[in-house]
């Protein structure tokens, strides 16, 4: 839609030319206060209060390593490079285990939608679309039990694991008292916040469309 949007109205955008990149200047501190590297007239170098433009050196990015402080966007790039490049390339994935390594799940979904289209034109020709008949459905229905067979021993030692986190956590506090404190705070915050969000809102809203005493219904439940 935004690709549809910007080809649409690209005959009215203004086309300008950006100014060149100045070159890049830094200036170098020293370890006294509003001291800095100053140039001398006789090319020297000493460690001075800062006056004039003789605190400010010119880098020369041989490399191209240092990122410059762009004044607008890059007008370098087509229509093109951005669909290939900003679209096609997250979408379309060269290889699906990167894909899920580097969390990029635009592609994990583009992949699933094709792999399932596939496999189901597949079983249509195979095996009449019978599933009980398909090898495959049972490998990834037998996957999927594991899968969640391990998601549950997770779940089941998550307690012990938070339980040890916060020892250890207990354990590097200096001071238990101020840490109890602050999270007494916390605790006593919280609560404040979800009577008042309880009071305001559900039993407010539930008052307003009613228009009876809310409390009564309350105690019903």
């Amino acid at each position: 839609v935004g690709i549809i949007s910007i080809v649409s109205f690209k005959g009215l955008f203004d086309q300008g030319k950006f100014d060149d990149d100045e070159p890049s200047q830094v200036s170098l501190g020293c370890n006294k206060e509003n001291f800095f590297v100053t140039e001398q007239d006789d090319g020297s170098l000493m460690c001075m209060e800062a006056d004039g433009d003789n605190i400010e050196f010119v880098i020369d990015d041989i490399t191209g390593s240092f990122v410059k402080k762009s004044g607008g966007a890059r007008d370098d790039i087509s229509l093109s490079d951005t669909i290939y490049d900003g679209i096609f390339t997250k979408l379309i994935t060269s290889n699906i285990f990167t894909s899920f390594n580097t969390a990029n799940f635009a592609a994990v979904v583009i992949f699933a939608i094709v792999f399932g289209f596939a496999l189901g034109r597949v079983l249509t020709e195979r095996v009449g679309g019978d599933v009980s008949r398909s090898t495959i459905i049972m490998l990834f229905k037998e996957f999927d039990g594991v899968l969640l067979k391990l998601i549950n021993w997770v779940i089941m030692l998550t307690p012990f694991a938070v339980f040890s986190l916060i020892v250890r956590a207990i354990g590097n506090q200096d001071d238990l008292k101020q840490a109890f404190e602050n999270v007494g705070y916390l605790v006593v915050a919280t609560i404040i916040a979800m009577l008042f969000h309880f009071l305001i809102v559900h039993v407010g809203l539930l008052a307003f469309f009613r228009k009876k005493e809310p409390f009564t219904f309350l105690r019903k439940l």
